[in-house]
């Protein structure tokens, strides 16, 4: 039995997470990017899975294809219920890879079981259709599936959203460049990658022409940038190696212009796997933010991040708190701080608004509307900072006022 029949048979929970993070994701996204009140024109939407096995585990929970399936049929049936401005009619296609023979058929089955139609059959492809739903499941190698969606793309749906989903069990299948290719394609493209960093990270500085011929692809690195990462990451404890490395492969994709995050998935004390969001977009980087910082608390909450995450010793908002005090003071304006707020790879638009509520309430900072103080207003602000020695004051008045509220009390 090879290790993908015992994956399906039975995923940790470490592993669940990732189809946690598509499943709050994609939904929201197909909703927000097709009823755009900007999106005049295109009522298609293309999707890819790379690496899609057969469709669910054995124990019935859905795989990335039939989450992503299931959210597109949601999305068109809540389309009877929206009033979308450009009134536009939904049309989906989602391509699906997979090397697996077995977990290829399997995942046709259950594609048929849903009511598609087959439409086309090849040695080693199916078409599917059903109203709206154009579904292509090919078996075959990711390398080549992907050079080949990337080749369609281009050529016949340039302007068309598209939302890619690869989850590879190694890494040497997956190179920087290929992920470019896939933006270089078309206008709007998402992409949730995720990274084996356990795996990853093992063989990251062997000497092996072989692997690190691979590593390099990966990364996207020269042969200078990887002898350096070897070096640099050598003697640092992991933590260190886990921002070193994941640090070179985001800022080798921010130099391409576009926005990236990262989401850490543990096992007990060690990294099992990184999970990667990549965007032109502000829109979709700002939902898959806020989506994976709801994720991570509620897995604190319920004392599983003992196991799969490190408890926060600061707060993400004492951290956008301090940022903020850092970068800006002693005063600035609320919508241009929001972009940059929106462009960072952890901070939020909601947690953005709540801090700054916060510390207005707390007596931290004072927010101005047309030169006059505004109680109530954020959007179109001016926020100042009350100096520290004022704060502490005005604190040191009020504690000083509950003390002999309390003294007269007795």
């Amino acid at each position: 039995m090879s290790n993908t029949d015992n994956f399906f048979e039975q995923a940790e929970n470490h592993s669940k997470i990732k189809l946690v993070v598509l499943s709050k994701f994609f939904p929201i996204w197909l909703r927000k990017v097709f009823y755009n009140p900007y999106n005049k024109d295109n009522n298609k939407l293309l999707v890819f899975d790379g690496f899609a096995g057969p469709g669910e585990y054995y124990d019935g929970e859905k795989g990335s294809p039939l989450i992503c399936l299931n959210s597109a049929f949601q999305a068109l049936e809540q389309r009877k219920k929206i009033k979308d401005k450009n009134d536009k009619d939904m049309e989906i296609f989602l391509y699906f890879c997979e090397k697996d023979k077995k977990n290829y058929d399997l995942l046709c089955e259950k594609i048929e079981n849903r009511g598609f139609k087959l439409e086309a059959k090849k040695t080693y492809s199916k078409k599917f259709k059903i109203k709206n739903f154009q579904i292509g499941v090919s078996n075959g190698d990711f390398k080549e599936c992907f050079k080949k969606f990337i080749e369609w793309r281009k050529i016949n749906y340039f302007k068309e959203p598209c939302f890619a989903f690869i989850d590879p069990f190694g890494y040497k299948d997956v190179s920087l460049e290929s992920v470019i290719n896939l933006f270089n394609s078309g206008t709007i493209t998402d992409v949730v990658f995720n990274m084996i960093y356990e795996h990853f990270n093992r063989f990251l500085t062997l000497d092996n022409e072989e692997l690190n011929k691979t590593h390099k692809k990966f990364l996207g690195a020269t042969d200078e940038e990887f002898k350096i990462l070897q070096k640099q990451i050598s003697n640092i404890n992991s933590h260190e190696r886990i921002e070193m490395i994941t640090n070179f492969y985001m800022n080798k994709i921010k130099k391409k212009k576009l926005y990236v995050t990262k989401m850490e998935i543990k096992k007990g004390n060690k990294v099992k796997m990184i999970l990667f969001y990549i965007t032109k977009n502000l829109t979709g980087f700002n939902l898959f933010k806020e989506i994976k910082y709801k994720i991570e608390t509620a897995l604190e909450e319920s004392q599983q991040q003992m196991q799969l995450f490190e408890a926060k010793k600061i707060s993400l908002s004492n951290e956008l708190e301090n940022f903020l005090e850092k970068n800006y003071s002693p005063y600035f304006k609320f919508d241009e701080v929001l972009d940059d707020i929106k462009k960072h790879h952890v901070f939020f638009e909601e947690i953005y608004r709540q801090v700054i509520q916060n510390m207005r309430k707390n007596g931290k900072i004072e927010t101005y509307k047309n030169g006059k103080k505004d109680l109530k207003a954020i959007k179109n602000t001016e926020i100042r900072f009350i100096e520290r020695n004022n704060h502490e004051q005005n604190k040191n008045r009020m504690d000083s006022s509950n003390m002999e509220s309390n003294n007269r009390l007795f």
